[in-house]
């Protein structure tokens, strides 16, 4: 019986070790952080829309080479058995612009929508609910 104490102390003395390799505090890796406003500032050497909607651009451009979190709500229909709407075609040609030029040049083009931004994230919205937010 006293030699099972032993090789179980034994053992224990043999694994302890272990635990303790696992509880070091891992090196930190680095985490790029990028504001809204150096993604906005971002330069895009070219950037088409040939007869596509706001939404495709859209798209396109949050998941270019400056990948971005983007909000994007559509226009509502007055009544929920109108018809749908149908968003324009637009045709955009831009060369050395940057994030905020293409989002200004289809808010431009579709004039229905503007843009803003939250901390973390670019939204674009109607126009006409801007004066629907509670101030």
């Amino acid at each position: 019986m006293e030699s099972r104490f032993l090789a179980f102390g034994f053992l224990l003395l043999l694994v302890s070790p272990l635990s303790f390799v696992h509880e070091g505090r891992r090196p930190e890796t680095c985490v790029r952080v990028t504001t809204v406003d150096s993604i906005l500032n971002s330069e895009i050497s070219t950037f088409n829309l040939n007869d596509e909607t706001i939404e495709v651009g859209l798209k396109r451009l949050a998941s270019g080479s400056t990948a971005f979190a983007m909000g994007f709500e559509h226009e509502l229909k007055s009544k929920q058995t109108d018809a749908p709407i149908q968003d324009p075609l637009l045709t955009l040609h831009l060369t050395g612009t940057t994030v905020r030029g293409a989002l200004d040049a289809m808010c431009h083009a579709d004039g229905r929508y503007t843009w803003s931004t939250d901390v973390t994230v670019i939204n674009v919205y109607p126009i006409k609910t801007i004066n629907l937010i509670p101030i």
